[in-house]
């Protein structure tokens, strides 16, 4: 496995914890968990250990990558060097591209809201 980005917490957060701002409140924490990838199937116990092998980008921390995404949302030079990162996937890689080039900020509040 290999993490891929980090999780952005969205509207369903809140409505199961009956919490209005819940999922605005963990992404200002910056401790939203993260997403793997699989790079090889096979079997994983609940009792398994993970074991850290690699860390091909030590820049790039969840931390780091949430900081960028949500708390610097108008360096569009910072967002380009995270959007240059081969691993990170590429719906965050095409965010940080348009924030870079174009200075395009999607509207997080229907993540974080809902759509009504």
């Amino acid at each position: 496995m290999q993490v891929s980005q980090p999780r952005q917490p969205c509207w369903k957060l809140s409505r199961r914890w009956r919490i209005k701002n819940l999922a605005l409140q963990v992404q200002k924490t910056g401790k939203t968990g993260w997403y793997f990838r699989v790079l090889k199937e096979g079997y994983v116990q609940p009792d398994s250990l993970l074991v850290l092998r690699d860390r091909a980008f030590p820049q790039w921390t969840i931390a780091r990558a949430n900081e960028i995404m949500h708390h610097q949302r108008n360096d569009r030079e910072a967002a380009a060097e995270l959007a240059a990162c081969p691993l990170l996937a590429p719906n965050w890689r095409e965010t940080l591209s348009k924030r870079a080039t174009k200075g395009i900020n999607p509207d997080s509040r229907p993540r974080l809201f809902g759509a009504n």
